[in-house]
């Protein structure tokens, strides 16, 4: 017996030996090592574990904080490992903010927890910080329906709409705008008559505020606006700004007739009137004008009539992003803070009402235009072709759209930097599904389906042939997705999701 005890503890002694002589980096990857294998094998508690034995040896390694990050994800989707993941994830982004896998693991727990305007905001604070990651842009353009576009939605579905009947048309036209600089835009409607008015809604907390308005001005992410209006010579400018769904009032204008029945008039002809800020008359108009741009500077502000104009053959006012009720409706559904589509936009040019849309626009925060996308179509309503411009109009790509004697594309296109388009070259096999997609010279992907139709693998390979990724997908009896598992060159693990139902 004290033998083997001698043996033991000589068995243990060379163990602590032989690590205390592993170096710390030895010893982290092999705890990273271990982790990742434990990730692979589902087994999510020991990768935890080990994950966490590796961030004690090496605290500054961000891989260790993404896979355990990911690992508590996987365990289950309570409150608790959510929050976990996030802790892990906010460690990662305090080492380095440059990274897109941050800002997308952050933006897959905010997801889970069904937080998909504070998904779409990490987002956007990622592509800032990325210099603009494709991987991050795609997401933003897949993420699902944000808690604002769905209250705007059943909001836009509510109102009751004006229309004229003489003239046989809708008046009511509608824009979004960016007043308080976040990530959710403001939805302005006009409808149409000066008795119907106006109005600007803001979303907070799952809920549309709204603001009647008579005519509105703003300064674009400066979080002001303002309302002015009035008749028979009495006026006012109210300014407005937004807080946690509020519109809190800045300054209170009125100007008018003292007796609107009886209006006295200058030397000139114009009619005299008495000025008012906040309450307190004033001198004159000048120190009217002074004190309303202390708060409000008019110079920087934009007006909805300085933004359109009035189309006698639509009957209705038109403009660069100004939306009839099915334009809108497009436009908040396919909304991300960097990107505008650009559906069923009322314009002078009256193709544009065409069901199918015909241009997808970039600009700039400023209102001015980066690039564009244009469509064609033949007479039977297909997509024929795609020409991609520049800021300045001038071409940068163009790819003609073919199709097979089933309808399914041969050639389509694809889009890449905003703005940019390439030609895609698609394969089916004799069931109809697409089984190879070839983006120019750039890369290639090959698609494998089951009996039921449903894509089970797919490949890809980048333009020289080689391996890059692929993925594996795994559904239940009833054809519902349940796993989706990607993998990288070499075969590693680098992502998963798993759908409950």
């Amino acid at each position: 017996m004290k033998n083997v005890q001698k043996i033991l503890f000589f068995l243990l002694l060379s163990f602590i030996l032989l690590s205390c002589s592993k170096s710390a980096e030895e010893r982290w990857q092999e705890q990273y090592d271990l982790g990742q294998q434990y990730l692979l094998e589902e087994n999510y508690e020991e990768a935890i574990v080990a994950f966490t034995a590796a961030i004690e040896i090496e605290p500054n390694q961000i891989d260790a904080y993404l896979n355990r990050a990911e690992a508590y994800l996987l365990s289950g989707e309570s409150e608790e490992s959510i929050a976990l993941a996030l802790a892990d994830y906010q460690q990662a982004l305090n080492l380095d903010d440059t990274l897109a896998k941050v800002y997308l693991g952050i933006a897959d727990a905010y997801s889970w927890q069904g937080e998909y305007d504070a998904a779409l905001e990490i987002l956007n604070e990622g592509l800032d910080k990325t210099g603009g990651d494709l991987s991050i842009a795609a997401r933003i353009e897949e993420n699902p329906l944000s808690g604002w576009q769905e209250a705007y939605i059943t909001y836009l579905e509510g109102i009751e709409r004006t229309y004229d009947e003489y003239l046989g048309v809708y008046l009511d036209v509608y824009m979004l705008v960016n007043i308080n600089g976040d990530s959710v835009p403001e939805l302005f409607i006009n409808f149409g008559t000066g008795v119907a008015g106006s109005v600007i809604c803001t979303y907070f907390d799952g809920s549309v505020i709204e603001q009647a308005v008579s005519s509105l001005s703003f300064i674009e992410g400066k979080n002001l606006f303002m309302d002015s209006g009035g008749r028979m010579d009495v006026y006012y400018d109210d300014i407005y700004c937004i807080e946690n769904g509020a519109f809190i009032s800045l300054g209170e204008g009125d100007y008018g007739a003292e007796d609107n029945a009886n209006i006295q008039y200058d030397s000139d002809g114009n009619p005299i009137y008495d000025y008012y800020w906040n309450g307190i008359q004033v001198s004159s108009a000048e120190e009217y004008q002074n004190l309303l741009n202390e708060v409000y500077d008019l110079e920087q502000s934009v007006s909805f009539y300085d933004m359109v104009e009035y189309d006698s053959d639509l009957r209705r006012n038109i403009g660069e992003n100004v939306y009839d009720y099915e334009g809108i409706l497009e436009a908040v559904n396919n909304y991300s803070a960097n990107r505008e589509i650009a559906g069923n936009r009322v314009s002078s040019d009256s193709a544009e009402l065409l069901e199918n849309r015909l241009r997808t626009t970039e600009y700039t925060s400023a209102g001015e235009v980066l690039n564009s996308i244009e469509f064609g179509y033949s007479a039977d309503g297909m997509l024929a072709s795609v020409a991609a411009y520049d800021s300045s109009g001038s071409q940068t790509g163009y790819v003609d759209i073919t199709y097979d004697e089933f309808g399914n594309p041969l050639t389509w296109y694809y889009t890449y930097e905003f703005g940019n388009i390439g030609r895609l070259e698609c394969k089916y096999d004799t069931d109809g599904n697409r089984i190879k997609e070839k983006y120019g010279a750039d890369s290639a992907y090959w698609y494998q389906y089951d009996s039921q139709g449903n894509q089970i693998r797919w490949v890809r390979y980048d333009g020289n042939g080689n391996l890059s990724a692929s993925a594996t997908r795994k559904y239940n009896a009833q054809g519902i997705l349940e796993r989706n598992e990607e993998y990288g060159s070499d075969g590693t693990l680098i992502g998963r999701v798993l759908n409950e139902y």
